[in-house]
């Protein structure tokens, strides 16, 4: 163990921190006693025992601080206390580990120079060699090797998980070797000849992947050891049991206080050990040995929720930036996501590391070795063994996966690294085979950013797939063809543009002349109407002439003389007047004709001149589209800039230009269409401000040591409280505390959560006991009173519709009702309700420590509807609106479930962007539309109600657990943090953007814009005023 020299003597650590405890730390286990003798009943009655557990549960430790020692303590009776013990763990060279577990073994029970750097090579190539010669490999080992004879064998395979990655891997030699491994472990088992026992240790969320060993499976059913979860009181001797055996004393509060921290999660023990073995090292350096461990030691190394990222920073920071960047490869090379976003080890030998990270092996042992040092562990193997190529380099525990958030961002950023180039690696493969094609925008722009800011290699890829050069062959393919793509289409626009320019000419041409025979048509019927009007007149004339010639024939009778003369002048007359009554008729039938051609000019006329005028229409909706493409077009090339901008504003040293590119992301944003919650545009105004003025979001400090709940109510009192158990309640206006009263102060009273009705008259605070107190906060002089539930506590409170009595969960599976001053059990709902919401005066909704969603109906006291079934995850949070449930769980997954009128769920959808952290709270900002959840992780997350398919909108500031939010207005909201510090943040970008305008003190000038912009785009200031306006090209 650890020894520290110091003015508190010499006092040893009694805590391992991350890494398991050893054979040696046998009287510093504490919390499950009892069952390496379970284990021990298993491994003598099969000679073969699998110990199953989640992440964090403790196989390992239970193994060598409990099962071993037992085992040597003579237990398995019949096999007496004569045991060797040899570890190993599978990794990427299953057989060869294995045979190095014996190398070492053989080594430790020599003579410290009877073993040679060559002899202990030749015992190494000889072991893996007897192994892999057959299945009886084992047991020839085991006679080989002398010093085994009249001895009990335990082979002890930690992380026996690793083999189904090994597996995983694909190529047959990996397949081969795998199955070998397992067939040497079942004949070792089934052989009787030496006393061989085998012991496994894996987690429990790989047992499916058993079934690729189908007799390995079954004989895990017969033999495994599920470690069950620690009671509160074993978690308490985890704690207590070391601190006695260092001869120290810890304060009860604090234990408490480690109990509440540590929750219910059952992957906590290794971060526990972590924070009190940085608790103990605080303690030992900081003053009288006769003081307790107390909050103060505690807190100072940032408690069980951030000791182990602070830990991990500090050695991180110790790097210079040349470092810290190999640092980042470093990790993300031994570590590996999984598909249920859980993370594993990926243990691998620095020569490989090397290779992958494209460095020397010096250097990296020189970043390594800061993660090793005694009283850090981060990494192994320990600091006492030097490393070399073969050195396998390995987190010592998954739980820094996912409590140093630095790690998390890297596991995440690889794992989708990883995806995209699998992706790839598909989409090249079908193209080869011709059943797929080059990738197009948006795949391919994702694609070619991977590429430039990735620059994968080949030994990275291989660690994923073998497919690296084809990947890459496809990926420039795909960018060449799509670039030739926009080059025909520009190219086949300014044709379509040219043709119909001329296709207007042509049918402009075509109205003319339709005009001009409208006007010939409009003359032809004005001669027609002339002929007829002739005609009329002819007609006239010959009845005047017909009447001239009846009076001639009279005369002619008087006349009889000149009877024969009139006679023939009246023939003649007569023949002339049937003449010119024909030429009438030939007038009218002429302008009948005339008028009916006319009629048909005209109507071609008017219906060439509506084909022509479609045809300009038709024209100029194709420019309307043409220009819209264009438009569209451009837009999303600026939206894209925006975006860059805005992650670039994030690498900037220069405040003033760091502030110019986040808003200027903001503007080409906004001008150019772009979603309105974008992420990457609101982190660049976020960053830019705080950079400005670091205080900017700090609302005001509390006086307790965190900030756990908060409430606002009538848009003016804030009410706020902690662990120091004093509330406060905050007057608000313009955004700022004018004044503050303290309306409860009790020392030692843990106050977790508080809750104030709509019409701010009373305020209940939930402690962590089985007390709670009711405050009448409507009166100047405030009443307290205390209740208490009978033999539980309580996690949540709803108040009734309009009124100041309210409903409570506690721990017993109940839920009471306090009306008129009474407590009086209402519902016993067989499970944890850990949040209610109050939908009408007649519904209450609930979720419980399982998964389980419930609306009852609180008439009947009765669960009416379900809306969700158990999925063995806890509802931390819920919240109503607008006919739309939504709940946070343990996972960090929100969920809105869509009610019909009924209460019916009609859909549900799980939100993106979840941070693999408990949802603390949820509140619906319903002015803007929007969802907004605080998690454990320290993140605020706002998802757009009218696109919730889209990324959310994410505050990373508060940098530790976010206990509780409360909107202030529909524009900003409050945060309760860990740090004493409750914050009011801005959740629109508009007024993030219009604050960094007004701190910006310069413009960008034009190399600064040729820089980050492109000198294609031409040169435009944030400032009318600008000095470089003149400047711009």
């Amino acid at each position: 163990m650890q020894q520290k020299e110091n003015n508190r003597g010499n006092i040893f650590n009694p805590f391992p921190g991350l890494r398991p405890f050893g054979i040696e730390e046998s009287y510093l286990y504490f919390g499950r006693e009892g069952q390496s003798d379970e284990v021990l009943a298993i491994l003598e009655k099969n000679r073969f025992v699998n110990i199953l557990g989640s992440s964090g549960t403790g196989k390992s430790s239970l193994m060598f601080s409990g099962v071993i020692p037992t085992l040597h303590g003579g237990f398995i009776s019949k096999a007496g206390n004569e045991w060797e013990i040899i570890t190993a763990k599978p990794g990427l060279n299953p057989i060869k580990n294995l045979a190095r577990g014996f190398k070492k073994h053989i080594e430790e029970h020599s003579a410290p120079d009877s073993v040679d750097y060559s002899q202990s090579l030749i015992n190494e190539y000889l072991f893996e060699a007897v192994l892999k010669k057959s299945t009886k490999g084992l047991s020839d080992l085991y006679q080989l090797n002398k010093h085994l004879k009249g001895k009990n064998l335990l082979i002890y395979l930690d992380q026996f998980e690793e083999i189904f990655r090994f597996r995983k891997l694909g190529e047959t030699k990996h397949l081969n070797e795998s199955l070998a491994y397992v067939n040497l472990i079942l004949q070792a088992i089934e052989q009787t000849e030496v006393p061989i026992y085998i012991a496994l240790s894996m987690r429990s969320d790989f047992l499916g992947d058993c079934e690729q060993f189908p007799e390995l499976t079954n004989k895990i059913n017969d033999s495994h050891y599920l470690i069950p979860q620690m009671t509160r009181e074993q978690k308490k001797l985890v704690i207590t049991g070391p601190v006695a055996v260092g001869d120290a004393k810890i304060s009860n509060r604090l234990v408490q206080r480690l109990l509440n921290d540590m929750g219910d999660r059952y992957d906590q023990l290794p971060v526990l050990q972590h924070a009190l073995m940085r608790t103990w090292n605080y303690w030992t350096e900081s003053g009288d040995s006769k003081e307790q461990l107390d909050f103060i030691h505690y807190e100072a190394i940032g408690g069980v929720n951030e000791a182990l990222s602070r830990h991990a920073d500090e050695a991180f920071y110790e790097l210079d930036e040349n470092e810290k960047q190999i640092c980042e490869k470093i990790f993300k090379t031994i570590t590996e996501k999984r598909s249920d976003n859980d993370g594993i080890r990926r243990p691998t030998p620095l020569k490989e590391i090397a290779q992958i990270v494209d460095e020397e092996e010096y250097i990296l042992i020189k970043i390594i070795d800061k993660f090793r040092i005694e009283g850090r562990a981060l990494l192994t193997p320990r600091e006492d063994i030097e490393l070399n190529s073969e050195s396998v380099i390995d987190i010592s525990h998954e739980a820094l996966m996912r409590v140093w958030y630095r790690l998390r961002n890297w596991v995440q950023n690889e794992s989708q690294s990883a995806q995209i180039y699998l992706r790839l690696s598909e989409a090249a493969t079908k193209y080869q085979q011709g059943s797929g094609g080059l990738w197009r925008p948006p795949d391919l722009q994702l694609a070619i950013e991977w590429r430039n800011k990735s620059k994968p290699t080949l030994k990275w890829a291989l660690q994923y797939e073998n497919n690296f050069e084809a990947v890459i062959l496809f990926l420039n393919k795909s960018e060449e063809s799509y670039k030739k793509e926009l080059e025909t289409k520009e190219l086949l626009q300014k044709r379509r543009l040219k043709r119909s320019k001329i296709i207007a000419s042509v049918l402009g041409t075509a109205a003319v002349l339709s005009i001009i025979l409208l006007f010939f048509a409009f003359n032809q019927s004005n001669v027609a109407e002339r002929q007829r009007q002739l005609a009329e007149q002819n007609s006239i004339e010959a009845k005047r002439n017909a009447e001239k010639a009846k009076e001639n024939e009279l005369k002619a009778q008087r006349q009889q003389i000149e009877a024969n003369k009139s006679s023939i002048r009246a023939n003649k007359e007569r023949n002339r007047a049937e003449y010119n009554v024909y030429l009438a008729m030939q007038a009218r039938r002429t302008e009948e004709i005339a008028r009916k051609q006319a009629n048909e000019q005209a109507q071609r006329a008017i219906e060439q001149s509506q084909i022509a005028q479609e045809r300009q229409e038709q024209l100029a909706l194709a420019n309307q589209d043409l220009q819209r493409e264009q438009k569209n077009s451009t837009q999303l090339s600026m939206r894209a800039v925006a975006q860059s901008l805005a992650v670039k504003s994030l690498q900037m040293e220069d405040d003033q230009l760091q502030g110019i590119l986040a808003y200027l992301g903001f503007k080409f944003n906004i001008n150019n269409a772009g979603y309105d919650s974008n992420n990457d545009i609101y982190n660049g105004l976020f960053y830019a401000v705080k950079n400005f003025d670091s205080d900017y979001y700090n609302a005001f400090k509390s006086t307790s040591s965190d900030v756990r709940s908060l409430q606002f109510v009538q848009d003016k009192y804030l009410y706020t409280t902690g662990t120091s158990g004093r509330i406060n309640a905050w007057e608000v206006e313009d955004m700022a505390a004018q004044r503050s009263i303290v309306v409860f102060d009790q020392e030692g009273v843990f106050i977790k959560k508080i809750f104030v009705d709509e019409n701010n008259q009373k305020l209940i605070a939930l402690t962590d006991g089985s007390d709670f107190y009711v405050i009448d906060i409507s009166k100047r002089i405030r009443t307290v009173e205390k209740h208490s539930l009978p033999g539980s506590y309580a996690f949540d409170v709803a108040f009734m519709q309009g009124s100041t009595d309210f409903y409570l969960s506690a721990s017993d599976n109940i839920i009471y009702q306090f009306k008129d001053n009474k407590l009086s059990p209402f519902i016993d709902t067989n499970s944890r309700i850990y949040d209610m919401e109050i939908i009408n005066k007649d519904l209450l909704a609930t979720g419980n420590n399982d998964g389980k969603i419930e609306i009852w109906d609180t008439n009947e006291k009765k669960s009416k509807i379900t809306v969700r079934e158990a999925n063995n995850k806890y509802i931390h949070s819920l919240a109503v609106g607008n006919g739309i449930l939504a709940a946070g769980d343990n996972s960090g997954q929100v969920t809105l479930f869509y009610l019909d009128d009924e209460f019916n769920t009609e859909n549900s959808i799980s939100l993106r962007g979840n941070d693999g952290e408990i949802m603390t709270d949820i509140t619906f900002n319903h002015a803007e539309n929007q969802i907004i959840a605080a998690s454990t992780k320290g993140t605020i997350r706002m998802w757009n109600l009218k696109d919730p398919d889209e990324f959310p909108m994410i505050i990373n500031e508060p940098g530790s657990w976010v206990n509780a939010i409360a909107l202030m207005d529909k524009n900003h909201i409050f945060a309760g943090c860990k740090d004493q510090v409750f914050r009011l943040y801005p959740i629109k970008s508009e007024i993030l953007a219009e604050t960094l305008k007004n701190k910006l003190r310069r413009d960008i000038t034009p190399e600064e814009w040729d820089r980050y912009i492109g000198d294609d785009l031409e040169y435009s200031p944030i400032f009318e005023e600008s000095v470089f306006k003149s400047q711009s090209r």
